[in-house]
């Protein structure tokens, strides 16, 4: 398993607990505080994942979606989770849900 994953996130507690969840199960993990740090990142690496927040200062995580999209970064295809596509479209997102790693390990591979 693994790969290079960036998450994104301007809560520390959580980028930390993703670094380690993540890593402990052999992903390579980069972080990033907000959508534009994430940009400049991405500019300068691939990454097989990205998890982002949706709600961050400087550029939240639609935003940043969009920007990847729109500059085509990363031209190919990538599944995008289901709570971003309803929150780009304007559905209503349920948050009680939250995604456990094992979960994050399915989608993924």
């Amino acid at each position: 398993m693994g790969g290079r994953t960036l998450v994104v996130d301007d809560d520390a507690i959580m980028r930390l607990f993703l670094k380690r969840t993540l890593g402990s199960d052999g992903y390579e993990v980069k972080l990033a505080s907000n959508g534009v740090d994430a940009l400049n990142i991405i500019t300068s690496s691939t990454f097989d994942h990205m998890i982002t927040d949706m709600n961050m200062p400087m550029m939240d995580g639609v935003s940043l979606i969009k920007e990847i999209k729109r500059s085509r970064i990363y031209p190919q295809h990538h599944r995008m989770h289901r709570a971003a596509k309803r929150r780009i479209s304007g559905e209503p997102m349920d948050r009680r849900h939250p995604v456990s790693a094992k979960t994050l390990q399915t989608r993924t591979t």
